[in-house]
């Protein structure tokens, strides 16, 4: 099995300072994203509605989409006539093309054009995947609902999101950006200044009847619900928020990643927990950055023996899984959809880790200037090596293609693992 040449040592559990006074100003006097305060409190599902457009995020090599000529940036506002106001409109209008040619209208530069292209899929992968960290993203949901504008990066960084792959052996929906099954979630409440109170936690149990239960009591008392796993299809086991039920027939719905509209809750739900605002003082940037880096190395360095890996860890499992088995036993389509799911979910969450590292770079002293340079070219190097896995187009359909594929992924592990020595050194410098 191909796996990093050496690991660092887990550190001693570091416990950050909380706040040490009000939020850091720069120049103008606005305040960092990460710091935001105010706002009109949104309804709990906002920000997934707002992040649902139609945009163009990434083309992929051999895609529909490149073949078209779409760009970064691009909103589909018609597809064959018939206007799109978000994503999963297009995904609806797709599967129902039929297979005569059809008309894609985008907004490029403030101008409309109309290509036509081949029915089905065009491929883009929409602006919505760039919030890969279904945690962060469910805080960042909830945090706005209870007027508290935390920024999205600075949320993926905290919980280990950005930093960290996770997944368990012989399921593909479980691989993505890694977060731990909430015992996090008391440390970066006390940073964000929510409370998080575990009303039904059994890994694995259905929904019904006790999840189902919980979950319908709480939102009949108007109580704020995180939610992990419960969503269908590739989402199955992601963070979101439950917001509505259904009396008519009792049917939960919520909000998680990669979907515009609600989502019935239909699956396995692995936890449930009730959230609740509470006084907090807006934290120092190096306070953050601090706690983020502890849980980088924290989930990095992880170990387990069976279910859930994070980190090394979990390269080492899916470095053996490609290199031994098919990523999906059945070797399905699915198989190669959750492979590609995957990568650019890795791509998303790299780019918001070079992103949040930028900004700690513009708030901390300038002692840290270089370390941070060095910590955000590795990352880059994680990106540029995940976007050549796109370019090359492989997928994990076959033994061989599988093994180049895990011969990709040790060289990324390798950089993780010299990025977990780094984090440790810049924990030592603040």
């Amino acid at each position: 099995m191909l796996k990093a040449d050496k690991q660092f040592n887990r550190p001693a559990r570091r416990v950050a300072t909380w706040s040490r006074g009000a939020c850091l100003l720069v120049v103008g006097l606005l305040m960092l994203p990460g710091c935001r305060q105010g706002g009109n409190g949104k309804p709990l599902g906002a920000t997934y509605k707002a992040n649902g457009r139609p945009e163009v995020w990434r083309v992929p090599v051999g895609s529909q989409a490149a073949v078209i000529g779409l760009k970064p940036g691009d909103l589909v506002v018609a597809y064959n006539g018939e206007p799109v106001l978000e994503q999963d409109d297009v995904v609806r209008a797709e599967a129902a093309a039929g297979t005569k040619p059809v008309k894609v209208t985008v907004l490029r530069d403030d101008v409309e054009m109309t290509i036509e292209a081949k029915s089905g899929p065009l491929g883009y992968v929409p602006e919505a995947d760039r919030y890969s960290a279904s945690l962060a993203a469910a805080l960042a949901d909830i945090l706005q609902h209870y007027e508290r504008y935390w920024d999205y990066d600075w949320l993926a960084a905290l919980t280990g999101e950005a930093f960290v792959l996770a997944g368990r052996a012989g399921d593909a929906r479980s691989w993505g950006p890694g977060a731990d099954d909430g015992e996090l979630l008391a440390e970066v409440g006390r940073m964000t200044g929510l409370a998080f109170r575990t009303a039904y936690e059994r890994a694995g149990d259905s929904i019904r009847p006790e999840a189902a239960h919980v979950l319908r009591e709480g939102l009949m008392r108007g109580q704020t619900l995180l939610v992990r796993g419960g969503w269908p299809g590739h989402r199955a086991y992601m963070w979101g928020i439950a917001t509505r039920l259904n009396p008519a027939d009792s049917t939960i719905y919520g909000h998680t990643v990669g979907a515009s509209g609600e989502l019935p809750l239909t699956g396995p739900v692995l936890a449930v927990y009730e959230v609740t605002a509470k006084p907090a003082k807006a934290p120092e940037p190096d306070d953050v950055l601090m706690l983020a880096l502890d849980h980088a190395l924290e989930l990095g360095l992880a170990y387990a023996d069976s279910g859930w890996k994070t980190g090394l860890d979990a390269y080492d499992l899916l470095i053996q899984s490609l290199d031994t088995v098919p990523f999906v036993l059945d070797g399905s389509e699915e198989s190669k959809a959750a492979f590609s799911r995957l990568i650019w979910s890795l791509v998303a969450a790299r780019e918001s880790a070079i992103r949040f590292f930028d900004e700690m770079k513009e708030a901390l002293p300038d002692e840290a200037d270089d370390l941070i340079d060095e910590i955000m070219a590795a990352n880059r190097a994680i990106v540029t090596k995940l976007e050549g896995i796109t370019a090359s187009r492989l997928l994990p359909s076959d033994r061989e293609s599988g093994r180049k594929l895990a011969v990709m992924m040790n060289g990324i592990q390798m950089i993780e693992n010299d990025l977990l020595g780094m984090y440790e050194e810049l924990l030592g410098e603040l």
